[in-house]
C-alpha cells in the first residue's frame, strides 16, 4: 500500500509532500486507501461539528491508523478539552 503524509486543515496550504485534506471526509477517505506516515491534524474547521477531534474518534473506532500524529492547532483551549478514549 503506497504511504502518504496527510495535512488536515480547510485554510493553511499543505507542506510540501503532504496530500491536502480539507474535511474530515477527505481525511477519512485517505485513511481507508493509504498508509499514513504522518497525519498533522487542525482541530478547527468550516464545519464546527466534524472536526480534527472527531475525526481521532472515528480513527478509533474503526481502528484506522497513522505512523505519527501531530496537530497544529491554534485552538490550544479547545485542545485542553478534548479527550480521547
Amino acid at each position: 500500500m503506497e504511504k502518504i503524509s496527510v495535512f488536515l486543515d480547510d485554510i493553511r496550504e499543505a507542506p510540501d509532500g503532504y496530500v491536502l485534506a480539507e474535511t474530515m471526509d477527505e481525511c477519512l477517505n485517505l485513511l481507508k486507501n493509504f498508509e499514513i506516515e504522518h497525519l498533522s491534524l487542525d482541530h478547527d474547521l468550516l464545519n464546527n461539528t466534524r472536526n480534527g477531534t472527531m475525526l481521532v474518534e472515528i480513527m478509533v473506532s474503526e481502528k484506522l491508523f497513522a505512523n505519527r500524529i501531530t496537530i497544529h492547532s491554534a485552538n490550544s483551549v479547545r485542545l485542553r478539552e478534548c479527550t480521547i478514549p
